[in-house]
């Protein structure tokens, strides 16, 4: 079967001077998805403030240190950028309202976080995550995350599934805590759970 991506646009008419450019900081990443990337590109024509303008998804790491916009609706894709930046805005394209990402909601987040961690570091038995979803297998990173484990005297179990279901993980109660290789976003599914590339050395 062959599958074709295509790009999917939503049309808005947007007037590029409503944009609240004098209300944010002096230096910005912009960033969107797939369905505002001509407004964003206009965006970032348009004003110098605007030195990034980057894609995302749900699960995107970005490596800028400037303070981010986000346009578009929702806030599935933020919610991933808390624990990359400390400074987040969003712009709605349809309401034309700004806002800034409290603080303590970024740190609410992040504090949630090393607590997962804390509980990967004191479980004796872990389950590692595998997908066999297309740009999401990553079992070769899945037995390097198991040899680490193994090293430190712990029990390490690689689990392969193509769709995981987080209500199934409760079938195995001698695995204390699960880190998961495939997308990101699934660690924020359930307490038990956290991405690889907080706890791989």
């Amino acid at each position: 079967m062959k599958v074709m991506f295509i790009e999917a646009k939503r049309k808005i008419n947007f007037n590029l001077n409503k944009f609240p450019i004098s209300k944010l900081p002096k230096q910005l990443c912009l960033v969107y998805t797939i369905q505002y990337k001509d407004i964003a590109l206009k965006l970032k024509n348009k004003f110098k403030n605007i030195k990034q303008a980057r894609q995302i998804l749900g699960c995107s790491k970005l490596s800028t240190k400037l303070p981010i916009i986000y346009i578009g609706d929702g806030t599935f894709h933020i919610t991933n950028l808390y624990s990359q930046n400390t400074e987040i805005y969003t712009y709605n394209l349809y309401s034309n309202k700004l806002k800034k990402i409290p603080q303590s909601e970024i740190t609410k987040h992040n504090q949630k976080i090393k607590g997962k961690l804390s509980r990967f570091y004191s479980a004796n038995s872990i389950g590692i995550i595998v997908s066999t979803k297309k740009g999401q297998y990553n079992l070769k990173i899945a037995e390097k995350l198991k040899n680490q484990i193994q090293q430190q005297g712990k029990k390490a179990y690689i689990f392969i599934t193509n769709n995981l279901n987080i209500n199934e993980l409760e079938n195995f109660p001698n695995i204390d805590f699960f880190v998961n290789t495939a997308c990101p976003r699934i660690q924020d599914d359930s307490n038990n759970i956290i991405d690889y590339q907080l706890v791989l050395k």
